[in-house]
This record gives C-alpha cells, sequence and structure tokens, in this order.
C-alpha cells in the first residue's frame, strides 16, 4: 500500500521521542562538570506575588532556612498589586524586600526589577513552592561551571492525582538523563537559577518563564542542568483528573509559545541538535501525528495484522528496557495511559493556539 512507508516512519518517530530517545541518553557517559573556582556567588530570589496570603508566610519561612552566607543573597518579593492582604504580610516580615509593580502578569512584574539587580546569579521561584534548604549551595555548586548558564531544582508536588504524580516521575527521570548527556531540556518555575547577564529581562509575551530561561540560556551557547541534589515541592496541584486537564492545557499552549519562539535555533553544540529537535517533535507534531497512526494501526490489523504485532512486539520490548519508567507506584500501563491523555491535552492545545489569549496571569489552582 502507498501508506506504508508514511506508516513505517510514523512509528520510527513516535518509538524515537517515547522509547529511543531515553534509551539513548541513558546509554551515554555522563558530562561532568567543570567547576573552575570554588567561589561563592552571589544571588538575588525573587519570588513573583499576587494573591498569596496564604503562601507568602511559609515561603519566607522557608527562604529563611537556606544554608547560604547571609551576605551573598537577598530576597525580594515582587507582587503584581495584590488585594487580598499579601503585600502587608511581606510589608511586616524582616529579611525580605518587597517591589510593587502595577503592570500585572508574573512576567511584567519580573521585568520590573530584573534589569536594576547586581548579583552574579538570578533565582526564580513560585510562592507556593518549598525549597530544600541546600538550594543555593548546591546551585552555586553547579553555576561554577563555566560551561553550565542555569539550574533547576528537582520539582514534585506534594500531592495530586495519581496521573499527575506519573507524569512528574516520568518527566523527572528524562530531565535527569538529558543533563547527564549535556543539558535538560526545561526548568521548573518551583525553583531555578540562571547567570543574570544571560537575561537581561524576559520578552514580554512569555508565559512559560522556564521554559523561556532554558532555551535562552540554551540559545547562548551554555547549558542547563535539572538536578536532584537540590529540591522543590509544589504545594498547590490539581486534586481531580478535571482539574488536572485544565492545568496542563495552559501549561501546553505556553509551552507551545516557547518552542515556536526558538523553533529556529538549532544550537552549535551537536548533543543540543539531538535534544531540542525531540522536544520540538514532542511537544507540537507527535501529537498530531499519533491519532494518525493509531487510524493506520487499525487499518493495518486488516491488511497487514503481522506487521502490526511486529511493531507491538518491538516497543514493548524497548519499553521494558526504558529507563524512564522505572519507579513511581504506578505501572507501565498507567503511564501509557497518562502519555496518550498528555498527547490528547497538547492536541487540543495545538488545535486551539491560533485563538488562544493566554497571559501570565491566570487563575491558580488550589
Amino acid at each position: 500500500m502507498i501508506l506504508l512507508p508514511f506508516y513505517i516512519i510514523g512509528f520510527l518517530v513516535i518509538w524515537w521521542c517515547y522509547l529511543g530517545y531515553p534509551i539513548f541518553l541513558a546509554r551515554k557517559p555522563e558530562m561532568p562538570l567543570k567547576a573552575s573556582s570554588n567561589r561563592t556567588g552571589t544571588f538575588s530570589i525573587l519570588v513573583p506575588t499576587f494573591n498569596e496570603k496564604g503562601q507568602v508566610k511559609a515561603k519566607i519561612e522557608n527562604l529563611r532556612k537556606l544554608e547560604y552566607p547571609k551576605a551573598k543573597f537577598r530576597i525580594i518579593f515582587v507582587d503584581g498589586g495584590s488585594k487580598d492582604g499579601t503585600i502587608e504580610e511581606i510589608r511586616h516580615s524582616k529579611g525580605v524586600r518587597l517591589f510593587v509593580s502595577r503592570r500585572g502578569g508574573k512576567i511584567n512584574d519580573i521585568n520590573s526589577v530584573l534589569p536594576k539587580l547586581k548579583t552574579d546569579y538570578v533565582m526564580i521561584t513560585d510562592a507556593d513552592s518549598i525549597i530544600s534548604s541546600n538550594t543555593l549551595k548546591e546551585f552555586n555548586k553547579i553555576l561554577n561551571d563555566p560551561e553550565t548558564g542555569a539550574v533547576g531544582a528537582y520539582t514534585k508536588p506534594t500531592k495530586s492525582t495519581r496521573e499527575e504524580m506519573d507524569f512528574w516521575e516520568t518527566n523527572n527521570r528524562l530531565r535527569l538523563l538529558e543533563s547527564r548527556f549535556f543539558s535538560s531540556s526545561t526548568m521548573i518555575a518551583a525553583s531555578y537559577a540562571f547567570r543574570r547577564k544571560l537575561i537581561p529581562k524576559f520578552e514580554e509575551d512569555v508565559i512559560a518563564d522556564d521554559l523561556f530561561s532554558t532555551f535562552k540560556v540554551l540559545s547562548k551557547n551554555y547549558k542547563v542542568i535539572y538536578t536532584d541534589k537540590a529540591t522543590a515541592l509544589e504545594r498547590r496541584n490539581p486534586s481531580t483528573f478535571s482539574e488536572m486537564v485544565k492545568h496542563k492545557s495552559r501549561k501546553a499552549s505556553a509551552n507551545i509559545r516557547e518552542t515556536l519562539r526558538f523553533l529556529p535555533y538549532t544550537g552549535k553544540n551537536r548533543f543540543w541538535r539531538i535534544i531540542y529537535p525531540t522536544k520540538v517533535l514532542q511537544t507540537i507534531f507527535i501529537p498530531l501525528l499519533l491519532p494518525i497512526f493509531v487510524l493506520l494501526s487499525l487499518l493495518y490489523l486488516f491488511y497487514n495484522p503481522f506487521l502490526v504485532v511486529f511493531l507491538v512486539t518491538i516497543s514493548l520490548i524497548t519499553i521494558l528496557m526504558n529507563p524512564v519508567n522505572g519507579g513511581g507506584k504506578s505501572g507501565i500501563f498507567s503511564k501509557i495511559k497518562i502519555l496518550f491523555i498528555i498527547n490528547l491535552i497538547l492536541l487540543y492545545a495545538i488545535l486551539s493556539y491560533p485563538f488562544a489569549k493566554n497571559t501570565s496571569r491566570y487563575k491558580k489552582t488550589k
């Protein structure tokens, strides 16, 4: 049949993105960091807030416990004009600074402060996250590598739906493999840091600041490390399946925007030329390809069942070899389920993207 070559190519693309790619990463030797010194760098910690009265007190206490010389970092809350008492709560707290931005939106709030900073590094952390006390120490150690431009903490929810927990488990393993190989393809907004000189200001239409920061740093020929030596817990997560779908839909649309923004960029590093195209395939092309591939598979069950059985067998064998499938409380079939759910959400986000009007200010998950 004339469709056979397209069917085989579709299978190979899907197989690479979800099975071959993690196996490839795991089999490559780890690239060690090249620490140039034991220098203790200076950090500006930015905490964007908007109506976060129930979160800021715990956040301040969390940041006060950081195991790092006090003279080497400062805590700056950037508020977007809260009306619930958040500003007053921050003002009555010692050891933190407060800037109030009237423009609205996380990116506008950050941009109101970012160009004024003079520290070596900038760390951005969400108000609803709790970071480990060694975060700055580990970030500084990694950023002492002259080839590293940004670092993100290993992030996971405190509690959420089983599907959400599976999603985090799988993606965290993949980010660690990418960092081991060369560079992570993303960081998480709960806690990440970058060299101040690399991002003097965010583009005003940015929604996913964590993904934008990752791509921006990589576009300047630095790598991004996702580390499990520093952790962040997200306290505000979807508690139901419908909340998870809404949350993922918004995130998917934001990720599509940043992926398209940097699409012409392939980078000078040969390793990034593997990671970035795979990220583009996973975010934009696979969600469109997968439904077509499933329909063709059903068609070939009648015309060439042995081919379908052969491809399924190859997939099952590589699933068992896949390093991102280990761990977690759920089995392989549960992970396949969340994979299909995420791709359906991505498909919806892609098709609705031309009509979407997302901003960096949105209704938060409770």
